[in-house]
This record gives C-alpha cells, structure tokens and sequence, in this order.
C-alpha cells in the first residue's frame, strides 16, 4: 500500500480528530471544524478555492445544521464543486434528522442549485459528502442529466458505506483528490 500524504499528516487536524466525541448531540460544530480544515488544506485559497458554511432548517424547527461548500473562482465567477453535510452520528427523534434524510436533503439541495438543465459556466458534475461523526459517503450527482446523486462505486466495491476519517484516511484522501482533480 502507497504511503499518501493525506489530512493526517497535518498536526492540528490529527489533533482536533482525536478529541471529538462524535456521538454527542452538540458535537455538529466540532465535525463542521474538522471538516472545514480538511477542505481548506484540500482545497487552497492560493489555487481560487474559497470554503464557506451555510445554514439550514427545516421549517418550524429551532435545530439547525450547517453544510460546507467548496466554491472555485475563475473568470469573475464562482461555481460549487462541493457540498459537505456535517452531522453527529447521534440519534434524534425528529424524523428530519436521520442518515436517509441527509441524502435525500443533499440530493434536493444539489437540484435546487443546479436545476435540471445545464447552463454555461456550471460544473458538468458536482459532489457531495455526507460527514457524520467520524464517518464519510461520498456522492457525485450530475447536472443535467435525469439520473439521481449516485454513491461512489467504490463503497460497493470496498463494500463500504461508510468511510472512517481516520481508519479510511487514504482513501478519503483519494477521493478528494479526484474530486479536486476532476473539475
């Protein structure tokens, strides 16, 4: 096995990983944290990334959750290539709140920015990473097409749903490489 230099290798996110407690219901900030340093070492300022939060709800809820996009600018424009929901592994008793309902509202929220045709300048795919607790799917979804957000092949293949961000940490790695890559 190659030895890839992944988000471990820098100390801070090594540490901050280390001291979550995943589980704990107010814990969607810390994974948010996490999360956002592995996109902004990913994906750099320095190479026309930018990675910024945004807030949701479901209506009349007080719970909210927040999401990462990855936005690259180019041309005078900035187009998301990513979107990263992050959530505690904890359960809830909102039906709003469990793991099937985070791909549902990831796929509904990558059609609503995207829409259903393709329109010039837009990313022909973008992806989508549901983070809860220290686990990690992977989904592309492409625009325009009339086909849903599909999950990476390669959790089938490695017969994975989820991946662990430490434990999977090459892995990870790759993916977001690829991602990086492929746009």
């Amino acid at each position: 096995m190659s030895t890839t230099t992944t988000y471990l290798s820098n100390n801070a996110i090594r540490q901050e990983i280390d001291q979550l407690r995943p589980n704990h219901l107010g814990r969607n900030t810390s994974i948010l944290g996490v999360w956002n340093a592995v996109l902004a070492t990913q994906f750099p300022v320095q190479q026309n990334y930018i990675t910024r939060p945004r807030e949701h709800g479901w209506y009349n809820e007080r719970d909210l959750w927040y999401d990462l996009q990855v936005l690259h600018v180019r041309n005078n424009t900035s187009n998301v290539i990513l979107v990263v929901i992050c959530r505690t592994a904890a359960g809830h008793a909102n039906a709003n709140e469990g793991v099937d309902q985070w791909q549902v509202h990831l796929e509904l929220y990558l059609g609503t920015i995207f829409g259903k045709r393709r329109r010039a300048g837009r990313p022909p795919r973008v992806y989508g990473v549901i983070a809860h607790g220290l686990g990690a799917t992977f989904f592309s979804y492409d625009v325009g097409d009339d086909i849903p957000m599909l999950i990476f092949r390669d959790h089938e293949a490695d017969r994975k749903k989820v991946y662990h961000l430490v434990e999977d940490h090459q892995k990870i790695q790759g993916f977001l490489d690829v991602i990086r890559d492929s746009h």
